[in-house]
């Protein structure tokens, strides 16, 4: 967890310091909630798997683009 919930009642921000002082590790509800809304999220397609492992290894927009003989703007296809 980056920073805890603005929302987040002190009481339970001093339960979470104590809880990852002691070396657990703390996902406030908020946050459990957000993430579990993105499981179950249908895997990604060969093509988007493609496109993230070429931005992976290269450094510019217009390598990508040459690579997966796409337009530089990236919003035909990709």
């Amino acid at each position: 967890m980056g920073h805890p919930p603005k929302t987040m009642l002190r009481r339970k921000l001093v339960e979470i310091i104590r809880a990852v002082c002691a070396g657990n590790k703390c996902v406030p509800q908020e946050v459990a909630l957000e993430i579990a809304k993105h499981l179950g999220v249908e895997d990604l397609s060969a093509r988007e798997v493609e496109v993230l492992r070429t931005v992976a290894a290269c450094c510019s927009g217009k390598l990508v683009a040459d690579r997966l003989s796409a337009p530089q703007d990236g919003n035909d296809g990709i």
